[in-house]
């Protein structure tokens, strides 16, 4: 899995990452794009897994998803 480049992203982070990050600073989107290997794993399996860091002890918010209109809304479809 790498992370991508998508429509809406406007930062880099680790000098190849892109993410969208809110106004606020509170939420940080990223895109990685599957290898045919993951992508037929996740078919067979219907499984995908995280990895999060803990952050003083608390397990910080997160939320897998295959739709970027899930965390990022753009202000011209309001």
């Amino acid at each position: 899995m790498k992370p991508i480049k998508f429509e809406g992203y406007n930062a880099v982070y680790d000098t190849n990452k892109p993410v969208f990050v809110s106004d606020d600073n509170e939420i940080i989107v990223t895109c990685w794009e599957l290898s045919a290997e993951e992508l037929k794993q996740v078919l067979d399996t219907g499984k995908l897994y995280m990895c999060v860091q803990l952050e003083n002890g608390c397990i910080p918010f997160h939320k897998p998803s295959v739709f970027k209109s899930d965390f990022i809304i753009n202000p011209l479809d309001n």
